[in-house]
């Protein structure tokens, strides 16, 4: 696939969008590619917790829920980090979500980004999404 992403073993893949998020772990044999489903995430306890940063006034309550939802992400993704889960992650994500991503990710989860895809590919069937990828 031209302008793939060079991924090696192991590499932490997040497909996300504002409501829903697919986690993935690379397995390179062979020079050949796939991915393996790690976990889903959505939403959890949006009445009692809120988006980081300060918002604006007008934004609505499914954009704040969207906030939180990509501050709840980029907490486990940090907290993967420390815990010495990811040394590689690809970021996947509309880029409403990417950019909200950016803002809570910690500077020691950054430094894991191997790349960032700013489209939606939460819906895409696993065989497409595993064509975005090659061996490094």
């Amino acid at each position: 696939m031209p302008n793939a992403i060079s991924v090696t073993d192991n590499t932490y893949v997040v497909a996300a969008d504002g409501v829903h998020a697919k986690t993935f772990r690379v397995t390179v044999r062979d020079q050949e590619v796939s991915l393996h489903a790690v976990a889903e995430m959505e939403p959890q306890n949006l009445l009692s917790q809120g988006p980081s940063g300060v918002r604006p006034p007008e934004q609505s309550s499914e954009q704040k829920d969207e906030a939180t939802f990509a501050k709840q992400l980029g907490n486990l993704l940090n907290a993967k980090v420390v815990a010495g889960d990811i040394d590689a992650l690809v970021l996947m994500a509309d880029p409403q979500t990417l950019g909200q991503l950016r803002g809570v990710i910690s500077a020691e989860t950054k430094r894991c980004v191997v790349a960032e895809v700013d489209k939606r590919v939460t819906d895409e069937p696993l065989e497409v999404l595993t064509r975005r990828f090659e061996a490094k």
